[in-house]
């Protein structure tokens, strides 16, 4: 997906050795967890549910706000592109997203471009601190496979939708040795159907950093879910650049598929395991967390592919990279390009949040903070999360 090109400018990259040694919380258990982005009650009568790039002015999207966006329903140019959350849905598209209202409340808080219940034609729904979608291929045209963002013509992306917050000041992470990102949600995915061309569909966790010595964004994606088994596809960390910012991808698991350690992300000791094919029943409760460790290497990575493209390079200090971004998504993909495939995918997300977890060291010192304020509180597994 794509928020904002990155403002690089020509900078030789920093050597690890000048970075700050970095820690990594040992026990969850014992960890502080800092809010940087506490789940936020929105409808969609208070603009909040928006389309396409609405509010985006080129740059950024209004500062330190909640939003729910829905792109790339249709044809660039079309009619249900430019309408896809134009119309009051009224069916109970909670049979697919786990999301369900009474019949008298469905039109205040569920929106599409077809009120079909018949198709299940693809709807999105925003009530408080939850969101549910239904993307389904089937019911909109997407022959070319193209999708358009304004001022980026060569943008890449498929149809999605995605809850996020964008932050007017970018917020200090890594504080101290052991600070790391730490992002969260629980969701619900009680429907995945595909025929025998099928697209891939994807949910993930994701933030842009910014490196504050260049302006630079970097993209870090943690999968929860993906249509195709695993291995196939999906199951490993790589580094790429979609024409507008570079991002890092893996899992939300420890261990790739070919059994090595995950570079770029750790799975949390309460956090359920990134899910693949079919539909799960019930909510799961996903946690990942950016280890500093992790940073370093996704730097120096990203570094190797932005030297091969001829880019800038970025800060391979730790202490550089400020928070700019944080979201939940769910992302239809066409395989090798195939934009005669199709999936219908329908799933919901409540109380997306985004933290700094540090330890407390055992012996009664205390971590001091890098910079910015020390504030935290303890918070362990979902059970201490759970909200009426």
């Amino acid at each position: 997906m794509t928020l904002r090109r990155p403002a690089g400018v020509l900078l030789a990259a920093v050597l690890l050795s000048f970075a700050v040694p970095a820690g990594a919380v040992d026990n969850y258990a014992n960890a502080q967890f800092r809010p940087l982005h506490s789940a936020e009650c929105i409808y969609p009568w208070q603009g909040r549910l928006i389309k396409q790039f609405d509010l985006f002015d080129g740059q950024n999207y209004p500062p330190d706000q909640t939003f729910y966006v829905v792109r790339h329903m249709g044809e660039p140019g079309s009619a249900e592109l430019l309408g896809e959350i134009a119309n009051p849905v009224t069916w109970d598209v909670g049979i697919y997203s786990g999301l369900s209202f009474p019949a008298h409340l469905r039109r205040y808080y569920q929106r599409g471009y077809r009120n079909d219940p018949v198709n299940g034609a693809s709807a999105f729904q925003l009530a408080c601190r939850s969101a549910g979608f239904l993307i389904n291929t089937f019911q909109f045209n997407h022959s070319s496979g193209r999708v358009e963002c304004p001022g980026f013509p060569d943008c890449l992306g498929g149809p999605q939708s995605t809850v996020f917050r964008a932050f007017g000041t970018p917020q200090p992470v890594f504080r101290t040795p052991s600070s790391e990102l730490t992002l969260q949600v629980y969701a619900k995915l009680p429907w995945a159907h595909w025929n025998s061309n099928p697209a891939v569909g994807q949910m993930y966790l994701y933030a842009y950093l910014q490196d504050r010595t260049t302006g630079s964004l970097l993209a870090w994606l943690v999968g929860i879910y993906d249509s195709r088994p695993w291995g196939v596809g999906n199951g490993t960390a790589f580094v790429a650049h979609d024409n507008i910012t570079s991002f890092v991808s893996s899992p939300l698991s420890n261990t790739l598929s070919n059994g090595s350690p995950n570079p770029y992300a750790t799975k949390s000791p309460y956090s359920a395991q990134a899910h693949n094919l079919y539909q799960y029943s019930g909510e799961k409760f996903f946690r990942a967390h950016l280890k500093q460790s992790q940073l370093l290497t996704i730097l120096a990575d990203v570094n190797v592919n932005r030297a091969n493209r001829g880019d800038p390079l970025v800060s391979e200090n730790p202490l550089d990279w400020e928070l700019h971004t944080v979201g939940v998504a769910a992302e239809v993909g066409w395989p090798n390009g195939d934009a005669s495939t199709e999936i219908s995918m329908g799933g919901s997300w409540r109380y997306f949040e985004a933290y700094e977890a540090y330890e407390v060291p055992q012996n009664g010192s205390r971590a001091l903070p890098l910079h910015g304020p020390e504030v935290g509180t303890a918070l362990e597994g979902p059970a201490s999360l759970e909200r009426p």
